[in-house]
């Protein structure tokens, strides 16, 4: 299977949103990354995923903990995060291309437009669901019914990894 990858719209996401069980658009979306599959049986320019990459909320208890930013006073915080982190706050797979490490593929392209050390996410379905863990990002324990919160380090990663992605425009999956 052959998947372009381009920056999207909102329309993008709203060909897809009815997919997600949050399916409202995100606050503070910095940018839209698409994935259309190029095959004569769907329909031409049309997104098979999408990821939306957002500016941080202000609070997050998984962020607290992972960072140890916790006892911060609220500015020093705030500054810290708009600074330092970008937040993935939507990734939608259409069921047809699910299991195929696409929605994977479009984590790491997140991961490098973000012109930051840290990308978050939460993941109300991310224990049972590894998108995450498998594009690099680390799961920090929280206790349910919290969702699960994942963060990706580049201070962690080795060089050509990461923020360094080299990622082609177009792939195949299997």
């Amino acid at each position: 299977m052959r998947f372009t990858f381009t920056l999207g719209t909102w329309a993008d996401f709203d060909s897809l949103a009815h997919h997600h069980y949050h399916p409202a658009r995100p606050a503070n979306a910095m940018a839209i990354l698409r994935a259309t599959y190029q095959a004569d049986d769907w329909p031409p320019d049309t997104p098979a995923g999408v990821v939306v990459v957002a500016y941080p909320n202000a609070l997050s208890r998984g962020r607290h903990v992972a960072l140890g930013i916790g006892p911060w006073p609220l500015r020093h915080k705030l500054t810290f995060i708009n600074a330092n982190i970008r937040s993935i706050a939507r990734l939608i797979v259409h069921p047809t291309f699910r299991g195929l490490g696409l929605g994977r593929e479009l984590v790491r392209r997140a991961v490098a437009i973000s012109p930051v050390r840290y990308v978050e996410a939460t993941a109300h379905m991310g224990r049972v669901c590894p998108v995450f863990t498998a594009a690099g990002f680390t799961e920090v324990a929280q206790t349910p019914p919290a969702p699960a919160y994942f963060l990706f380090d580049r201070s962690r990663i080795q060089s050509g990894v990461g923020g360094g992605f080299d990622l082609p425009t177009e792939i195949q999956l299997p």
